[in-house]
């Protein structure tokens, strides 16, 4: 039986518009790793990759609250999702 949840529906759109705006600055952030390796900019390079794992950590986080919102009568979890990304840095959620 279907349940119209609009609270539940709003709240997973808005994960999914947080997790596109993550995926946008981990493409940011590698095409600017990219210009930095080939300039042999190692260390901005490191640092890039850390904000890069940062924010990839934050999306995975994203996409677990996708799936598994916490406490109250309509707690559920659908299924594991790993969230893949592209080497443009954008997030595919893979279930």
């Amino acid at each position: 039986m279907a349940s119209e949840d609009y609270d539940e529906a709003k709240r997973l759109k808005g994960a999914i518009e947080r997790l596109r705006a993550v995926g946008g600055k981990i493409a940011a952030l590698e095409a600017r790793k990219r210009i930095a390796v080939e300039r042999e900019d190692y260390d901005l390079a490191k640092a890039l990759k850390a904000d890069i794992d940062k924010l990839r950590g934050a999306g995975e986080a994203a996409a677990g609250a996708v799936v598994a919102p916490g406490g109250g009568a309509h707690s559920f979890c659908l299924r594991t999702v790993a969230v893949v990304y592209s080497k443009d840095g954008s997030p595919h959620a893979c279930v």
